[in-house]
């Protein structure tokens, strides 16, 4: 009898500890699955969704997120860009946009909260929308 109680015993721990270990295999596929989501950084999705990000990221003074959403060449900008007054310049936040894909250039026309519209000018580089001037 004894043996028995120690042979479910055992088979019990063995039971909980496959359970556990398919859990830490799920929690570390899903982290693998975000970290590659977030690895790929600016210039994913559409082109209206890298200008909103563009934005955001020039409210906030973001400068690593702002290269990331910009050609290198642009990217030369960026300082210019957050030494001028940013609040002013890129408060507003976008209403609506819409955008005109051509191949692998891209012209989104965005309209702001205080009725003004911007056209900014987009690239593909290596398969990420980035913005261009």
């Amino acid at each position: 009898m004894k043996n028995t109680k120690k042979q479910v015993g055992s088979f019990a721990i063995a039971k909980l500890q496959a359970k556990r270990r398919s859990l830490l295999a799920i929690i570390a596929i899903v982290a693998i699955i975000g970290c590659m989501a977030v690895s790929c950084g600016g210039g994913g999705g559409s082109p209206s969704s890298v200008v909103k990000q563009f934005y955001t990221a020039a409210e906030k003074g973001d400068e690593k997120a702002l290269r990331n959403l910009m050609t290198e060449e642009a990217g030369m900008w960026v300082e210019l860009l957050l030494s001028a007054d940013v609040e002013k310049t890129m408060k507003p936040a976008i209403a609506k946009t819409t955008e005109k894909i051509d191949g692998n250039k891209a012209t989104v026309t965005a309209t702001l909260k205080d009725g003004k519209t911007e056209e900014v000018k987009l690239v593909k580089v290596d398969g990420k929308w980035k913005i261009t001037f």
